[in-house]
């Protein structure tokens, strides 16, 4: 019986081996610009706009073709980003990463422009069958967030990072935000960790909670020892608030606020 025991802890851990040999990411990617017109000498950059996409394969099952997937990241950054009269896209970035890890294989298409706003009167609208075809079987509004928002997350770490709602989704929301570093990051983030910091007024009634109000807390720094805490609330979502007090950020549930 330990012989076969053993033998099978050898075939787990060659097959762990073999999964842990077989994982890579790689990268692929290219950059188009469109040139300025002769008649708009002065412009300005005034965004980024980011198109998100990704597809699984488990066993080579799963995802769908090519191009719809570039076309849904694509959707998504015009999606993401209305641009108004006066403003266009510009120096549009493809960049692929593809996460392999046997048998599973994730593809990743993120779409970054340049929003640019020139100095004529040209004009940029979306006719109605456009904007059917970019709204279709995608939300818009979930939690009270919309898509576009500019929203601030709270991490694991209790790191603050405003950010940018790209795509919802059922469980998460896929954001972009400059971490520490200075790197652009595209997560998928719980809507638990988001927090609105405007357009608040919906959510504000139904919480019965507003920004910048002074709030008590109880805060639990184990199942038996727990103190009393004031602060301002900074951002909100539909569990939690965003709470700074005199030496942190943190995010507290409803159930243990104390109204002044």
């Amino acid at each position: 019986m330990a012989n076969k025991i053993k033998d099978k802890m050898k075939n787990l851990a060659l097959i762990i081996s073999l999964c842990t040999m077989t994982s890579c990411v790689y990268h692929s990617g290219l950059i188009t610009s469109t040139p300025v017109s002769n008649v708009d000498k002065n412009c300005e950059y005034v965004d980024i706009a980011v198109g998100y996409s990704n597809v699984s394969y488990f066993f080579g099952i799963g995802g769908f073709n090519k191009d719809a997937f570039l076309n849904e990241a694509k959707r998504n950054l015009y999606f993401s980003y209305p641009i108004k009269n006066g403003q266009s896209f510009d120096n549009m970035t493809l960049d692929l990463k593809t996460t392999c890890f046997w048998p599973y294989r994730k593809v990743e298409a993120i779409i970054i422009a340049d929003v640019i706003e020139r100095d004529t009167s040209f004009k940029t609208s979306y006719g109605k069958n456009y904007m059917d075809l970019l709204t279709k079987n995608n939300s818009k509004t979930k939690n009270f967030l919309n898509v576009s928002e500019r929203i601030v997350y709270l991490d694991e770490d209790n790191n603050l990072f405003k950010g940018k709602i790209i795509k919802l989704n059922n469980n998460n929301a896929t954001i972009f935000f400059i971490d520490n570093n200075g790197t652009l990051q595209i997560k998928n983030i719980e809507y638990k960790c988001i927090f609105k910091a405007s357009q608040l007024d919906e959510l504000q009634s139904k919480v019965g909670y507003k920004k910048d109000d002074k709030i008590k807390f109880i805060y639990k720094y184990s199942n038996t020892q727990s103190e009393t805490l004031e602060g301002i609330i900074i951002g909100l979502n539909i569990e939690s608030v965003l709470i700074k007090t005199a030496k942190s950020i943190t995010s507290v549930k409803y159930s243990n606020l104390k109204k002044n």
